[in-house]
């Protein structure tokens, strides 16, 4: 949901936000989201290929079901009426921050994961192809632009893509993803030994 995703971007990185009180209107406040999530899904962010918003861990399970270190952990911040809990927030207000630091994101495997996640249908076959290390129907680095539409629809088809990229955006998508690439056109035999024109792309 591209548009959802574009309202939490806004929400991490925005300078305001908007306010929407019912019966009211709309108010423009200062924006102090800080945003954290936990899950188990597979797919959790909506990282692009750029990304500079999300930094993605993932959380170890040495503690899983440990049951007394936690109970352990609740007791001291319950001790001494609550006392836990000012002694935590009192070392978080004074723990020393590199505010240059924070404006970084990490670049871990995680977050790669959220970016493969996160491409479009187009990008993920084009990387499906990369990793296969050859080029559908490809003769060397030159190949007929219809076969590669036909496996891009093929592996849409797979992966249960309903919304598919047309001919058109495919070769815009290649363009930028191919520097080099280059598209000409030319006669080769088909299976009953006839020449057709066909168009090529040469890599």
């Amino acid at each position: 949901d591209k548009k959802a995703a574009g309202k939490l971007k806004g929400m991490i990185t925005g300078s305001t936000q908007m306010i929407e009180r019912k019966g009211e209107e709309v108010l423009e406040v200062a924006n102090h989201c800080r945003i954290m999530f936990t899950s188990n899904e597979g797919w959790v962010v909506p990282a692009g290929t750029q990304d500079r918003r999300f930094t993605v861990l993932h959380v170890g399970d040495g503690r899983r079901a440990d049951h007394a270190f936690f109970e352990a952990l609740w007791d001291e911040l319950e001790a001494n009426s609550g006392g836990g809990y000012k002694a935590l927030m009192s070392f978080l207000l004074n723990y020393p921050v590199d505010r240059d630091f924070l404006r970084k994101t990490l670049k871990t495997d995680e977050l790669t994961e959220q970016k493969i996640h996160t491409l479009d249908g187009h990008y993920l076959w084009w990387l499906e192809v990369l990793r296969d290390g050859n080029l559908p129907g490809g003769e060397g680095n030159v190949v007929d632009r219809h076969v590669l539409w036909h496996d891009y629809i093929e592996h849409a088809n797979v992966i249960g893509q309903r919304h598919r990229s047309a001919a058109t955006q495919l070769g815009m998508m290649m363009g930028k993803v191919v520097p080099d690439l280059k598209a000409r056109a030319t006669k080769r035999a088909d299976g009953a030994g006839r020449l057709k024109n066909v168009h090529v792309l040469t890599f």
